[in-house]
């Protein structure tokens, strides 16, 4: 997926387009999918050999009766052993096999490409992008997602003002809760990946605009739309999630996130507000209301802040390791060397090698000066 959004999808200042079509030349699905006779004509007979079971190509059609959708039907392991080769060679003769494929399709009429920059979508593309890259230890992942980051920094924010779309270099239309949450929640989930005090200080602002622009002051939760936005026949304030998760519930999460982070009550009051604005309809639908819940789980049991410092290729090695197990409640910082917020700087640095500060909540424990003592302090959190 990651893949097909670096070279489909991103535009020259690495922010990402909207959608491609379905059809092109008037039919649905030409430019994607293929027949038998496409592929073996393709391909060399050993590739062919490999791709035919792999794909399903020796089976009946999978799309509208009449083409091949090219799918994993048998597992490459299994094709090698029927093929009486290593999985290797399998795998070989399959990476020359996609890279004629991919040559044949671009020859063909490419279906047609929406370029609008949606702040909103931009920003849940991010944030994904930025977990894999954590997860998957991918740094291409990374480097993509914080350049589509840059790209909404400099062309989405003017004066002050998020705005919801734009086509070339023009922003357009006031943006909405959604761009709001969706993108402070890319923000918390870049300070986690690479902390950098730009992202910290645009954090900052976006959640003072979410608070102080949208937030209901009477009764809690967040509108969809902003204060100051022409008056409306009917002014939502989205909870359930749908398509995309709940502005409201996204907005709770980041805002907690970032209330530890930056020590900000005026966060977490804002998000505890917005949950118990939709209780009613959490206690009726908690699985339509999955984002919201997670924002009460936060609100109840906060996330443990473990802040890395000390010599840049060590807290590196710390963070690396830290996430090659599963801790969702655990949010890591790594200090940066220069430029570090006041919420990053718990105590002096070590001599040498690394340091970290485990705090829960505003309670924060003495420093830690060895990756296995850090280890057992944060145990299997599986939490989350």
């Amino acid at each position: 997926i990651a893949g097909w959004m670096a070279s489909e999808m991103r535009a020259d200042d690495g922010a990402f387009y909207s959608s491609l079509d379905a059809d092109s030349e008037g039919e649905e699905g030409k430019f994607y999918v293929w027949t038998p006779d496409e592929v073996r004509g393709a391909l060399a007979p050993d590739q062919w050999a490999v791709a035919a079971p792999h794909y399903g190509l020796d089976g009946p059609p999978n799309f509208e009766g009449r083409a091949w959708h090219l799918r994993v039907v048998r597992p490459l392991a299994d094709v090698a052993r029927g093929l009486g080769i290593d999985e290797a060679a399998a795998a070989s003769r399959l990476r020359d096999a996609k890279e004629r494929l991919l040559a044949a399709r671009a020859l063909r009429v490419r279906p047609g490409l929406d370029d609008k920059v949606l702040t909103s979508w931009n920003a849940l593309a991010i944030a994904a992008l930025l977990r894999a890259a954590r997860a998957l230890d991918e740094p291409g992942f990374e480097a993509m997602a914080l350049s589509a980051l840059d790209a909404l920094a400099r062309t989405a924010w003017r004066d002050g003002r998020l705005f919801a779309t734009r086509r070339g270099g023009e922003p357009a239309l006031p943006g909405y809760l959604d761009d709001h949450a969706f993108l402070l929640d890319a923000l918390v989930e870049a300070m986690r990946t690479r902390f950098r005090p730009a992202d910290y200080a645009r954090a900052i602002a976006l959640a003072d605009a979410l608070v102080d622009r949208f937030e209901d002051r009477e009764r809690g939760g967040f509108w969809f739309t902003a204060h100051d936005h022409e008056r409306l026949f009917h002014r939502t304030m989205p909870g359930h999630d749908d398509s995309t998760p709940s502005g409201n519930g996204v907005a709770a999460r980041a805002l907690v996130a970032l209330g530890h982070l930056a020590g900000a009550g005026r966060y977490l009051e804002a998000a505890g507000r917005a949950v118990r604005r939709f209780g009613p309809s959490i206690g009726e639908s908690p699985g339509g209301c999955s984002t919201l819940v997670g924002a009460a789980h936060d609100l109840e049991q906060p996330p443990t802040l473990v802040i890395l410092a000390g010599d840049p290729g060590e807290a590196e090695r710390w963070e690396r390791a830290l996430r090659r197990r599963w801790r969702p409640s655990a949010h890591v910082y790594r200090r940066p060397a220069e430029g570090a917020p006041d919420a990053l700087v718990k105590g002096a640095l070590p001599a040498a090698g690394a340091r970290a500060w485990v705090c829960h909540g505003m309670t924060c424990l003495p420093p830690v000066d060895a990756l296995g003592d850090l280890e057992r302090l944060l145990g299997g959190d599986r939490s989350g």
